[in-house]
């Protein structure tokens, strides 16, 4: 009991953050709950099953981040599950991969860039490329339900972030939980709907006013990572995209010369830039990228 206690001030931390990323705690007219089970956890509307045992590091192979990531992991299904809900069981990213995603954003938020980075490596490792993360065809729950739609749907958020800024992302994080800012005030449930990945494209696109179904195409409708090829030759150095089918994919690149970062872009897909032979050069530097490289 003192344990439960201790944690409801964290438990108001984490609702506080999610109103400040995705909008009103949408069910606040019921309630927000939390009962403790004998297994580890599961989102349900308004209360949330939690079998962590206080443990920080239990949803995180024994890693403490420094605050409840299974608490915090549930909690955020109540905008991206119950508040905006996948119309199929291919879109089932739309629920854990923007879940997952909360827990670095939330570490960057409270612990800075760092602690972000950190979570974001953490999950890296996990992701498999074996199945799309939101294929065109229909799926069973047990078709989709795989590690790449929480860690891959996190690190695909964590790319376009970088590719569209953060004034777009967070615009967009917020429109998928509330399409429209006049159902942030509604609390009788008329604010809830159904959501596919096409309405996120489109949703990403106005944010950014940018045209974004080839970022899309690659990370989510098949497996396979775009592939980065980095050459070195003489005074210059080559960066070009290789992507399944050869399909357009201008992902603008960070190159670090000397210290000095620069964003080069990627309009056909690859590019060169001029770096002296005695030049420090690191490519992505800051680990944005989604992306095979050898």
């Amino acid at each position: 009991m003192e344990r439960g206690r201790a944690f409801v001030p964290e438990i108001l931390d984490h609702l506080r953050f999610f109103e400040e990323v995705a909008g009103p705690y949408p069910f606040r007219a019921d309630k927000y709950g939390v009962a403790e089970t004998p297994y580890l956890g599961m989102e349900h509307q308004t209360i949330i099953a939690y079998g962590a045992d206080f443990d920080n590091g239990a949803m995180t192979q024994g890693v403490d981040f420094g605050f409840d990531a299974l608490h915090q992991h549930e909690l955020a299904h109540e905008w991206y599950g119950n508040l905006v809900t996948a119309a199929d069981w291919k879109d089932l990213w739309l629920h854990e991969g923007f879940a997952s995603y909360m827990q670095p954003l939330y570490a960057e938020s409270r612990q800075g860039i760092d602690a972000y980075r950190r979570y974001m490596d953490f999950m890296r490792p996990q992701i498999s490329n074996e199945e799309p993360v939101a294929p065109r065809e229909t799926r069973t729950a047990r078709e989709i339900y795989r590690p790449d739609i929480y860690y891959k749907g996190a690190w695909i958020l964590h790319t376009l972030r970088y590719l569209i800024g953060e004034e777009a992302f967070r615009m967009a994080l917020r429109r998928l939980a509330y399409p429209d800012p006049a159902m942030e005030s509604v609390t009788d449930g008329r604010q809830t709907w159904l959501a596919t990945t096409e309405d996120f494209v489109d949703i990403a696109e106005a944010a950014s006013g940018e045209e974004l179904a080839w970022f899309f195409e690659v990370y989510v409708r098949q497996p396979e990572l775009p592939h980065l090829v980095v050459a070195r030759e003489g005074g210059e150095l080559h960066l070009r995209w290789e992507v399944p089918g050869g399909a357009p994919f201008p992902l603008p690149v960070d190159v670090q010369v000397n210290g000095v970062l620069q964003r080069v872009s990627m309009s056909g897909g690859e590019a060169t830039i001029e770096v002296e032979p005695g030049d420090e050069v690191e490519v992505d530097p800051e680990r944005w990228l989604l992306k095979r490289m050898e």
